[in-house]
């Protein structure tokens, strides 16, 4: 992994690794804003009331239905149901379902928003196959557990009335986001690839032999023999060709 020039050496230039590059780049950036608002955001999915008692947020009920979040949930007592952060306390009282679905978020996050920074670094920097390989592992990660995040829907808060929301949907269109950006990065040819293809060859070309030459080659068997190839260049540019054998 390098900076390259137009000799391929040293310096910087944009995207060496070509337009499959550029279009990896923007997808992935697309599915890190994606989940990101799928995750932290306060819409995943729909409650009733029953999610204020369960968690300890109001002593009562609240009569209509809400967003709620992985990591915080729609206050309906503040403007225009303003999203407030889990407290400590509130954490504490989750089950095993919601604490490991705010894992998975996490990790997909993470996961997906390194690749997505790995792919912005292609830009001007080389990179071999095995990174190219390990940027498309961290994306197929981040898909798998951004589906994975559909534990929430097991927790205790979805035991009563819990309803598919915004959230849960970008979850979704993320998870194919981030496996479509995955098969774009493996189709990216690594640099070391791309000046094999581009790259003149080196060395001389040899001119056309002068009609009337001859070339003799002689090969030596495993008997002890001797295989000769005399090769000779007719007028016409064609080539006569007598193989005999010498002991």
């Amino acid at each position: 992994m390098g900076c390259c020039d137009d000799d391929g050496d040293r310096g910087c230039c944009a995207f060496p690794h070509g337009r499959l590059s550029i279009w990896s780049m923007i997808l992935a950036i697309c599915t890190y804003i994606v989940t990101s608002l799928s995750f932290f955001g306060c819409f995943y999915v729909e409650v009733d009331g029953a999610f204020d008692l369960d968690l300890g947020i109001f002593s009562g009920q609240f009569d209509s239905s809400r967003g709620v979040g992985l990591f915080s949930y729609e206050d309906p007592f503040r403007d225009d149901y303003t999203c407030v952060s889990y407290s400590q306390n509130q954490i504490e009282r989750m089950d095993g379902a919601f604490r490991t679905a705010r894992v998975f978020g996490y990790i997909a996050n993470i996961f997906i928003g390194i690749a997505a920074l790995m792919l912005i670094l292609m830009g001007c920097l080389r990179f071999n196959n095995a990174a190219m390989k390990g940027i498309g592992s961290l994306l197929l990660a981040g898909a798998i557990f951004s589906l994975l995040t559909f534990t929430f829907f097991a927790s205790d808060t979805c035991s009563n009335d819990c309803d598919f929301f915004a959230g849960a949907g970008l979850a979704v269109v993320g998870t194919f986001s981030a496996f479509a950006t995955a098969l774009l990065v493996f189709k990216i040819p690594s640099t070391s690839q791309s000046n094999s293809l581009s790259e003149p060859q080196s060395g001389h070309q040899h001119a056309p032999f002068a009609p009337g030459t001859q070339t003799v080659t002689e090969t030596t068997l495993l008997d002890g023999t001797k295989k000769v190839v005399r090769t000779t260049v007719n007028a016409d540019g064609s080539r006569t060709i007598e193989e005999t054998v010498e002991r």
